[in-house]
């Protein structure tokens, strides 16, 4: 059953009629200003377009390591059952790159940095004839 609405006044028709239209323009301003937020959101979040991952064949990447920045493997380990990081590095130019590689042969650089050093270890002393 639809709700019937008693005879109202023009005065007091036109009032409501301008209420529904104001609430109408609301939302719809609501809505752009939310959709607005929601992009302009987004793109802030997005990553840089220099952080594109470079994947390719690991020959092709170790030796553009080598030839452009000069860098040799100082260390590595296992990731996974299938997967192993290395750590490269050129000492002269204090570049640096981690690579990491899967069972199939295919290599990602996740990053890579400069003014690389290296800290040297001092061995622990345990002794206890004090």
């Amino acid at each position: 059953m639809i709700p019937i609405r008693p005879p109202q006044s023009p005065i007091a028709e036109i009032h409501r009629l301008r209420a529904l239209r104001k609430r109408k323009l609301e939302d719809k301003m609501f809505r752009r200003i939310l959709t607005t937020a929601i992009v302009f959101g987004m793109a802030a979040t997005a990553p840089p377009a220099m952080a594109q991952t470079v994947c390719g064949p690991r020959d092709h990447i170790v030796s553009k390591l080598d030839a452009q920045f000069m860098e040799q493997m100082i260390g590595g380990g296992l990731v996974t059952p299938t997967s192993v990081v290395e750590i490269w590095t050129s000492p002269d130019a204090g570049t640096w790159t981690m690579l990491v590689t899967n069972a199939n042969g295919k290599s990602c650089v996740l990053t890579s940095g400069t003014d690389w050093r290296i800290r040297e270890i001092v061995p622990e002393t345990n002794d206890f004839s004090g």
